[in-house]
């Protein structure tokens, strides 16, 4: 029986570790630290650059949305609209009578880095749609399908016959990389086009 309780008792001794398993074990965890945070910072970043390119998306998805529609509700193009501005007159009332508060402009506003805001303005009231990914945004106008672009800024007798008009946008959601960015070309049709 003592014996027995020799073997469940604690040892006690004044051994412990030695200065060298301490030292293995703490490299040993230095290493595994290392490559831990480094797998957490690039997990991290992975993720805010996903974030990134889905609100740009999101942006330049809505841009496009927001400006087909316009463009398919015009009933013309404003005289004077220019490869970097579009002005359409929608006619939501339906009169056939060109008011101030009928008219929209679609620019881009300066923005940071070389990147823009779309602005959309309304009888002075000024809206964006995306901010701060889009750095390009042209418009080309033409008076039938497969026809010769207009030469902006356009005449009134211009502007009277436009029917398509061709939006080209430039976007990127990290401005800070030039090569990330893309490029999408639409064209849509007047359809309320008197």
């Amino acid at each position: 029986m003592a014996r027995l309780r020799r073997r469940l008792e604690p040892v006690r001794d004044d051994r412990g570790v030695s200065l060298v398993e301490l030292l293995v074990t703490m490299i040993l965890l230095a290493v595994v630290s290392t490559v831990l945070v480094g797998a957490v910072v690039s997990t991290h970043g992975l993720f805010r650059k996903t974030d990134h390119e889905a609100s740009g998306q999101t942006d330049v998805r809505t841009t496009i949305e927001r400006l087909g529609r316009d463009v398919r509700n015009a009933r013309s193009v404003d005289a004077g609209a220019t490869a970097s501005q579009l002005v359409l007159w929608i006619d939501s009332d339906s009169d056939y009578k060109k008011q101030p508060d009928e008219v929209v402009t679609w620019t881009l506003s300066a923005g940071v880095n070389g990147h823009f805001d779309v602005a959309r303005t309304v009888d002075g009231q000024t809206t964006r749609t995306a901010r701060l990914v889009i750095s390009q945004l042209a418009f080309q106008y033409q008076s039938e399908s497969g026809g010769a672009f207009l030469a902006p800024p356009l005449t009134q007798a211009q502007a009277d016959s436009v029917r398509l008009i061709t939006s080209d946008i430039l976007y990127a959601s990290d401005a800070s990389r030039a090569e990330a960015a893309r490029h999408t070309v639409f064209t849509e049709r007047l359809r309320n086009v008197s």
